[in-house]
């Protein structure tokens, strides 16, 4: 029987790309042949491919699909044979109504507005297949790696080192009209050292309670709403808040987020288009100070009007904010443009004492990420910021649900982020870490996803976070509501106050592992380099630094992980990771007990298995261990 051959892509601005992954792998496990184009892709360039496809199939999870969608249809003439299917999230409505419908006269074969599970998805495919006349692939007794067609690696381009932020300021402001009206630095610097400090607020806040500052993510399209929502965090006790930003202006696409305010579809604040006396306006308007979210492919012109506008937060970096989520973004351009973002900041610092922070996302793909590359990824980004003169960081990690793992990452991630800073020559830098709750697929119930909330919580507490970044209820299924936030609030502030414990001698056991990991990758990484920027490139070029699930072509995409069977996540595959014998071969044994408990054969099986694990709901309760 020949092969069938698939087309599998994500189409518009989203930069989802883990449930891809395991598709890609779980599609080549069931004998078909797939060839895999990555994220944001345009759907139109593939309707003249379909003559050399069986299957076509397009994701998108940020809730635009209709947007992306607006005038596309596929005629039996542009089919020429081939089924198409589409799903992922499809809308930001809880209730996705008559969208399959309205997505099946477009010419689509099946469509999944939400989240299905693989047994459904391939019983469905399959009757699609028998009433269309088509042979189903059999599935394979092992997973077949020629069965995917890989991007290759691309290799990474020189560094900018001549150009400062002030010489192509007048470039970055005037890509948006909007952009003028933060162009008066003093003005800025003067405007900024009268709004609250986020550093100094989390800093204080910590220093009192004894806990980790609440901060809630909220980002809708219109700034009277957005207002609203600030407005009611506020009397609800919150102290620290923030903008998030929506995918089209995280994609630079601002005549596509002006058009999604319009319709008021956005899945985020698009603060470009409302410009900084709009968003001053809101940062007056509240006393806590507030940060701005993104994931923004070019982040310079946010930046600076983010920062104009009263803001004093700005997350993201070169790599947390690229290599999860784009698929050709040149890693030197964009630490190109993170330069420019912390170099202005360093001026602010530097001529009104106004000192940033600077949040680093690492969470990266939030998917199963050893910890030990996590906080490898934050120390490197924090390298680069305080050369440039940055004062403030955050680092940021993702909870993966081994409690005593958990604890032990924001330890170590604290600890071993002061001691480079410091061996570096950076003795007068404020170091913060953030804990995000569980950034993976949720739990398909509102039951069990409170559950996870509610011990979440403890877990930030029990670690010592300084700040925590917190989910809602809502995860599993939509965008939350100002409701399910406040419902959240009150649930992580009743948890944070109810005693929970620990196996503290199982996490000093995973401190030594993460320290160890950590070391071992970080003195590779920066042996040989006396640039931050250009140990960065070399260590990915190299395969040193490779982040599990990215889409990213300038990611060699050789390491994958797994849960043991404590459910701490380790190297399934550790790729060319600078790690030492002794360190491959406890992640190894320790994989491989676990696949042995389970009656696991691949590596395949395995992932898919650990994947699914919280929504398909295969666990006791949260955390896992």
């Amino acid at each position: 029987m020949p092969n069938c051959k698939v087309l599998l892509a994500g189409i518009g601005k989203d930069s989802h790309s883990v449930g891809l992954y395991l598709l890609k792998l779980s599609l080549a496990e069931r004998g078909f042949d797939v060839d895999f184009r990555g994220i944001q892709n345009t759907p139109e360039d593939f309707k003249s491919l379909s003559k050399d496809y069986q299957l076509v199939m397009l994701s998108t999870l940020d809730g635009h699909a209709s947007l992306y969608l607006q005038s596309f249809t596929i005629s039996e003439q542009d089919k020429q044979g081939a089924l198409w299917v589409i799903g992922g999230n499809l809308t930001i409505d809880a209730e996705p109504g008559d969208l399959a419908n309205a997505f099946k006269t477009k010419g689509f074969d099946l469509v999944y507005p939400k989240y299905v599970d693989l047994t459904t998805f391939y019983l469905e495919l399959e009757q699609l297949f028998t009433s269309n006349n088509k042979a189903f692939p059999q599935p394979k007794t092992k997973y077949a790696q020629a069965g995917i067609h890989w991007h290759s690696l691309s290799r990474i381009e020189e560094l900018d080192t001549d150009r400062s932020f002030m010489q192509a300021r007048s470039q970055v402001l005037a890509s948006h009209p909007n952009g003028q009206a933060a162009a008066d630095l003093q003005k800025n610097g003067r405007f900024l050292a009268q709004q609250p400090s986020f550093s100094h607020i989390v800093s204080c806040s910590k220093s009192h309670y004894h806990l980790p500052v609440l901060q809630p993510r909220s980002g809708v399209s219109s700034a009277g709403e957005q207002l609203r929502y600030f407005e009611h965090f506020s009397s609800q006790g919150v102290e620290i808040l923030s903008f998030q930003i929506d995918s089209l202006t995280r994609n630079n696409d601002y005549n596509g987020a002006e058009e999604g305010l319009k319709q008021n579809k956005l899945n985020g604040f698009p603060l470009i288009n409302h410009g900084v006396e709009s968003v001053s306006a809101i940062c007056q308007a509240v006393a806590p100070p507030i940060q701005v979210r993104h994931s923004t492919k070019d982040p310079r012109l946010l930046a600076e009007i983010s920062l104009a506008a009263g803001c004093t937060s700005f997350e993201g970096g070169p790599i947390c904010y690229n290599l999860p989520y784009y698929k050709d973004y040149s890693l030197a351009e964009s630490l190109n443009r993170w330069a420019y973002v912390d170099q202005l900041c360093a001026y602010y610092y530097q001529h009104h004492g106004v000192a940033i922070d600077r949040e680093f996302f690492g969470t990266l793909t939030g998917t199963l990420i050893p910890p030990s590359l996590a906080i490898v990824s934050n120390i490197l980004e924090m390298l680069t910021a305080i050369s440039h003169g940055v004062k403030n960081v955050s680092l940021g990690y993702a909870e993966q649900g081994c409690r005593s793992q958990d604890i032990a990452a924001i330890a170590v991630m604290g600890e071993l982020a002061e001691q480079t800073a410091a061996a570096h020559g950076f003795n007068d830098i404020t170091i913060q870490t953030v804990f995000h709750q569980y950034m993976a697929a949720f739990p398909a119930t509102r039951e069990r996803s409170e559950q996870l909330i509610y011990a979440s919580a403890q877990t930030a507490v029990l670690a010592g976070a300084d700040r925590l970044l917190y989910k809602t209820a809502a995860e599993f299924n939509n965008i939350p509501s100002l409701k399910d936030n406040t419902e959240a609030l009150q649930l992580i502030q009743s948890a944070m106050h109810d005693i929970a414990t620990a196996d503290w001698e199982r996490v000093n056991i995973e401190k030594t592992i993460i320290h160890q990991e950590a070391t071992e990758l970080l003195t590779a990484i920066l042996s040989h380099q006396t640039d931050y920027r250009d140990a960065i490139i070399n260590a990915f070029n190299r395969g040193w630094l490779d982040i599990p699930f990215s889409p990213s072509r300038y990611n060699m995409g050789k390491v994958t992980t797994a849960r043991d069977n404590n459910y701490a996540v380790r190297y399934l595959d550790c790729g060319s990771l600078p790690l030492s014998a002794a360190s491959q071969k406890r992640n190894y044994d320790m994989v491989e007990a676990k696949k042995k408990k389970c009656h696991i054969s691949t590596n395949a099986e395995l992932l898919e298995h650990d994947l699914l694990l919280i929504p398909r709901g295969q666990y006791r309760q949260w955390p896992l261990s």
